[in-house]
């Protein structure tokens, strides 16, 4: 699935503060999944060309579970992550994958695996939430930074293998007035040049994926890190030519998607992949 390179977009640099500069007091305010935020207005499922493909599950206010469907409800999760809190605080995400799936015969195994998961370390500051990741089908260990703002929200990520932090890949979000990632860009680890040049354009209602913190895939990626919804996104490849998805939405009477219709054109201008989602909530 597409959605897996998103997990290799979690990343962030520490910032710097003068000396004696008070810190804001923001944990309690961080974005979703990472604060104190309840979930007011609960997704429950999407549909993808009207064939379930998601399915979001809540606990006390908060995303607890997320699943992942190639077919329908009537088969079992290909691919499931859990969310625990202490107290309220995001302590960890594991993700589980079935261990014999078919795409064609839409056979799904009822054993899941461990594939990876995510610890969430005591944030080091207000604005640095460090992240351990373990995978487990390709031993291997990974750390992760977010660095928000002192609106609460993520501005840098940083992503490196193995335990060793000094050679990260960087990405950085520019927000605009509305907090909404205006544009964003990735640093490789050993490179200087910007590469994965993005920008974004939005509409001026409430994301359902921001006050739960993944995206439809669930990950936490840059569907998620907004307060309103992405209605065009612009990405340069390779730094020679440019991509481009649009969004069309059908909304519900409280300003949140019903349907969305997507198009993805390629660097000709034309249409290579369009699609439509519908959005069921509790």
């Amino acid at each position: 699935m597409k959605y897996i390179y998103y997990l290799l977009l979690f990343v962030t640099i520490i910032s710097c503060k003068k000396e004696g500069e008070p810190t804001p007091s923001i944990i309690s305010k961080q974005q979703a999944p990472f604060g104190d935020n309840l979930v007011e207005v609960k997704l429950a499922r999407i549909l993808f060309n009207g064939n379930l493909t998601s399915e979001f599950l809540y606990e006390n206010g908060y995303l607890s579970e997320y699943r992942a469907y190639i077919a329908t409800k009537d088969t079992p999760p290909y691919l499931t992550g859990t969310f625990k809190r202490k107290s309220g605080k995001l302590d960890s995400y594991e993700i589980l994958h079935t261990s014999t799936m078919s795409f064609e015969s839409q056979y799904i195994s009822k054993d899941m695996i461990k594939l990876y998961t995510m610890q969430f370390n005591t944030p080091e500051t207000d604005t640095i939430q460090k992240i351990s990741e373990t995978w487990f089908y390709q031993p291997k260990v990974a750390v992760k930074k977010f660095v928000y703002n002192q609106s609460g929200f993520i501005v840098q990520e940083r992503y490196t293998e193995g335990l060793n932090e000094q050679y990260p890949t960087v990405i950085t979000y520019i927000r605009n007035a509305q907090n909404n990632i205006a544009s964003s860009w990735q640093i490789s680890a050993f490179e200087t040049e910007k590469s994965n040049l993005s920008e974004y354009k939005y509409d001026t209602n409430p994301n359902p994926f921001f006050k739960i913190g993944v995206d439809r895939g669930g990950m936490f990626s840059v569907q998620s890190y907004s307060p309103n919804n992405i209605i065009e996104e612009g990405r340069t490849v390779n730094n020679t030519y440019r991509v481009t998805n649009t969004y069309d939405y059908t909304y519900l009477p409280n300003g949140y998607p019903e349907k969305v219709a997507v198009k993805a054109y390629d660097g000709s201008g034309a249409v290579y992949e369009s699609y439509v989602l519908d959005f069921v909530y509790h």
